[in-house]
C-alpha cells in the first residue's frame, strides 16, 4: 500500500511539473510588446494610424517566422491625453503584462512621462507619435528611440524650405505647450542664423485641443502678415482651417505648417487648395520611390480603406527596427537589443534607414510642399514634394551628447 501511495504521489508530481513546464513553454511562445496611444483628443487619428501600421508590421514579422522563432504579440493601451496615465500604462504593461518593449506615443508630454518609466525599468521605448526633441536630447536616455523627425529637426526643415520663399512678415498660431514653443523658437533662431530677416507680426497660443478660433482669426487678419505659420495640429487644425476659410483668413495671407495628410483626408475638397503642408512620410512619394513603400501603402489601403499618414510609416519602421535589432543581437534581453538598435541600419517603406547611436534618433526626412486636391485620392496631397533629409536638420553628435548630459 505504501509503495502504491508513493507511486501515486510521484505520478501526480510528474503531471504537475509537466503542466507547469507546459505553461512556461506556452508563455514563452510569444514576444509581448506594448503599444500606448492617445485615443481621445487631437492625437486620436495619429495614434490610430500608428497602431494600424504597427499591426501590419507585426503581421509582416510573424509571417516571416517571428523573432528567434517566436511570434510577436502586441498589447494595446489607451493613455488618453494625460501624462500620468501614459506613465501608469507603461508601468503596468512592463511589470504586469511583461512586455519587452514599448511603442506608440501621444502628445510629447505624455511620451516624456512614459519614457521616464521606460528608463526606470530599463525597457526599450520606440516612439512614433509625439516628437519633442527632449525625447532624445534633453530628457533622452539609453532606452528611448524616436522614429520621427524631432521638433527641432522639423523646425529646421521649415527653415530650409521657408528661406527659399519670398515672405518676410509672419504670424504664428499654435498650442501652448513644449513642442510648439520649441518649434517656433527653432524656426526664428535658424532663420536668423541663415541671415534671413523676418518680422513676427503676431504669435498666438491656444489651449491644447481647442476647437474654437473665432477670437483668434480677426487678430491674425489684422496682423497684416504675409504668411501664417501654423503649429496647430489634429482636430484643432481642422477647426482652424474651416473657421479660417469661412472668415476669409486665407484670402488675406498664405499659410504653411502642420497641414498633414490626416487633416487633408478628413477635410477632403474643403481644404483650401495650395496651403503648404508637410508629412513625416508623404505616401505618394514613397510609394513611387520604393517597392517596399508601394507594398506598404497598398496593404494599408486594402486593409483599412484609407491611405497611410506619416505616423503610419514611423510606427511601421519602429516594429521592423525592433525585430531587426533582436535578430542582430540574437537575444530578447533588453540591454542587448538596445545595443543593437544603436547604429542599426534597416530597410523599411521609406528605403534604407539608420538609427543614430548617440541619441536614438532615426534619420527621418521631412516632406514639405503645397497641398493640392487630387480626385483619385479624394483629398489634397503634397505636389510637388520637397524632401529635407535628416543630415540638414539634426544637430551634430557632439551637440547631442552635450544636451543629453549624464544618463
Amino acid at each position: 500500500m505504501a509503495k502504491k501511495q508513493a507511486l501515486l504521489i510521484f505520478l501526480v508530481g510528474v503531471t504537475v511539473l509537466g503542466l507547469a513546464a507546459s505553461n512556461v513553454a506556452s508563455a514563452a511562445e510569444t514576444v509581448k510588446i506594448g503599444f500606448i496611444g492617445a485615443y481621445v483628443g487631437p492625437a486620436l487619428k495619429m495614434s490610430k494610424d500608428a497602431e494600424q501600421a504597427a499591426v501590419l508590421a507585426v503581421e509582416k514579422v510573424n509571417q516571416a517566422g517571428g523573432v528567434l522563432g517566436r511570434k510577436i504579440e502586441m498589447i494595446i493601451r489607451d493613455g488618453g491625453e494625460k501624462p500620468e496615465l501614459h506613465a501608469r500604462q507603461a508601468r503596468e504593461m512592463i511589470t504586469q503584462d511583461k512586455v519587452l518593449a514599448l511603442f506608440g506615443g501621444g502628445a510629447s508630454s505624455c511620451v516624456l512621462a512614459a519614457s521616464a518609466v521606460a528608463k526606470e525599468l530599463k525597457t526599450p521605448f520606440l516612439v512614433s507619435v509625439g516628437n519633442s526633441s527632449a525625447i532624445v536630447w534633453e530628457n533622452g536616455h539609453r532606452y528611448a528611440f524616436l522614429f520621427e523627425p524631432n521638433s527641432v529637426m522639423e523646425g529646421k526643415a521649415w527653415v530650409e524650405w521657408a528661406a527659399q520663399q519670398p515672405w518676410k512678415s509672419y504670424a504664428w498660431i499654435g498650442p501652448d505647450y513644449e513642442w510648439s514653443r520649441t518649434t517656433l523658437k527653432t524656426f526664428q533662431d535658424q532663420m536668423a542664423a541663415k541671415g534671413v530677416k523676418i518680422t513676427m507680426q503676431k504669435d498666438l497660443w491656444h489651449k491644447l485641443g481647442e476647437t474654437s478660433f473665432t477670437s483668434y482669426i480677426p487678430i491674425l487678419k489684422a496682423s497684416q502678415a504675409e504668411v501664417l505659420f501654423i503649429g496647430t495640429w489634429g482636430s484643432s487644425l481642422n477647426a482652424l482651417i474651416l473657421q479660417g476659410l469661412n472668415a476669409g483668413l486665407f484670402e488675406k495671407m498664405k499659410a504653411f505648417g502642420l497641414i498633414s495628410e490626416d487633416v487633408a483626408m478628413s477635410l477632403g475638397d474643403k481644404l483650401p487648395s495650395g496651403l503648404y503642408g508637410f508629412s513625416r512620410a508623404e505616401f505618394t512619394y514613397f510609394a513611387e520611390k520604393y517597392p517596399a513603400g508601394k507594398e506598404f501603402v497598398d496593404t494599408f489601403y486594402k486593409r483599412f480603406g484609407i491611405y497611410p499618414g506619416g505616423f503610419s510609416f514611423c510606427a511601421y519602421d519602429s516594429i521592423i527596427a525592433y525585430a531587426e535589432a533582436i535578430k542582430k543581437a540574437n537575444s530578447l534581453e533588453a540591454e542587448k537589443v538596445v545595443d543593437a538598435l544603436k547604429g542599426l541600419k534597416f530597410k523599411g517603406p521609406r528605403g534604407e534607414r539608420y538609427i543614430r547611436a548617440v541619441d536614438g534618433q532615426e534619420d527621418t526626412p521631412v516632406c514639405i510642399g503645397p497641398r493640392m486636391f487630387k480626385k483619385e485620392y479624394g483629398f489634397a496631397v503634397l505636389d510637388p514634394v520637397t524632401i529635407i533629409p535628416a543630415e540638414k536638420t539634426w544637430i551634430s553628435e557632439d551637440e547631442a551628447k552635450a544636451k543629453r548630459g549624464k544618463e
